[in-house]
Parts: structure tokens; C-alpha cells; sequence
């Protein structure tokens, strides 16, 4: 059995054992690249475009660098600033709650790309932000969770009334009837 261990690249255990679970998988993906162009290439940070998120990048040969990953521009944008962009009022993203810095902004006029860095001051992070998202999100999916049951509770009180009425609203299905027992259904 062989052991992938060369071309290997380290990631901070703070990002898997503290923020994980509180990552969508979206963020999750966007930081892993960013950590691997980052850390992988054993710099402080990386200049990395949208299209190198999306796609990947290329060697100035030409020759494919890696596939990015995988994700829309829209949804990298989401992933990195957040649905509304990333203000102090409304942080959003990994740049928002902390887990990536923009060391430089992009700029247009001369082509550049935005330069990323890793947030290496752990405590510049903003955790409680990122747990009171992560709670809000499994209260919302509690609540439609609690809506449907409701909605499917309806329907089945509903079809019981219909059945000991005698009515139903629907045809009815062969799994509604029993099949009469004959001479063929007989084991032999």
C-alpha cells in the first residue's frame, strides 16, 4: 500500500480543531486553497485572483497549476467577504470573521490580484461571531425542520379522517388494496 506523504502541505490544527465545524463548506474550501497556497508554498501570503479560487491557476509555461476549487466567483465571493461584503457593522466571510487578511487589495489598473495572508494571531479571530452564525443557522434549521414535521402531521391526520370516512381526495394506489388470495398465490 503506498503512503501519500511527499508534495504534502501542513495546516494550522487551529483550523481544523477550533473553526471547522463552524465553517460552511464553501469557507472550508476557500481557506484550505488559501492555506495551501499560502503555507504549500512556504510564504507569508499569496497574491490569489477570483479565477485562481474558481479554477485554478496556471504556471507562467502554461502548464495547469492546480483546479482551485471548484466554486463559482459568486459563491468564492460569499466564501471570502461574506453575502453582503465584509463591514465592521456586518462581518461575513473568512475575511470578515478574521481567518484570512488582505495584506493588499486588488487593483484593477495594473491587473493585480488581491494579496491573502492567514490570520497568525489566533485571537484576532472572531470566534463568538462565528458561533453566534453557526447557532442562528441551527436554530433556522430546526425551525424548518419543526415546520415540515408540522405540515406532515397535518397531511396524515388528513388522510386518516379521509380513509375513516371512506373518502380520499387521491386515487387510490395498488399498495392501497390487498390482493385477493387465489389459487396462483398458493406455494407449491
Amino acid at each position: 500500500m503506498s503512503q501519500i506523504h511527499p508534495n504534502t502541505f501542513r495546516t494550522p490544527n487551529i483550523y481544523i480543531d477550533r473553526y471547522l465545524h463552524l465553517l460552511t463548506p464553501e469557507e472550508t474550501k476557500v481557506l484550505f486553497y488559501t492555506v495551501r497556497r499560502v503555507l504549500g508554498w512556504h510564504k507569508d501570503d499569496e497574491e490569489i485572483s477570483l479565477r485562481d479560487f474558481e479554477s485554478g491557476g496556471l504556471w507562467p509555461s502554461g502548464q495547469r497549476r492546480d483546479n482551485g476549487t471548484g466554486l463559482s466567483r459568486a459563491t468564492v465571493t460569499r466564501a471570502l467577504y461574506g453575502p453582503d461584503g465584509a463591514t465592521a457593522e456586518a462581518p461575513g466571510g473568512l475575511v470578515g470573521y478574521g481567518l484570512l487578511v488582505v495584506v493588499q487589495a486588488a487593483d484593477t489598473a495594473t491587473c493585480r490580484a488581491t494579496r491573502f495572508g492567514l490570520q497568525m494571531d489566533f485571537a484576532a479571530i472572531d470566534t463568538a461571531g462565528l458561533e453566534v452564525r453557526a447557532e442562528a443557522k441551527r436554530a433556522q434549521s430546526l425551525n424548518r425542520t419543526a415546520k415540515s414535521r408540522a405540515v406532515m402531521q397535518v397531511k396524515a391526520e388528513q388522510k386518516q379522517a379521509a380513509l375513516l370516512v371512506g373518502q380520499t381526495n387521491q386515487e387510490p394506489s395498488w399498495s392501497d388494496h390487498t390482493a385477493p388470495v387465489g389459487a396462483t398465490d398458493r406455494i407449491i
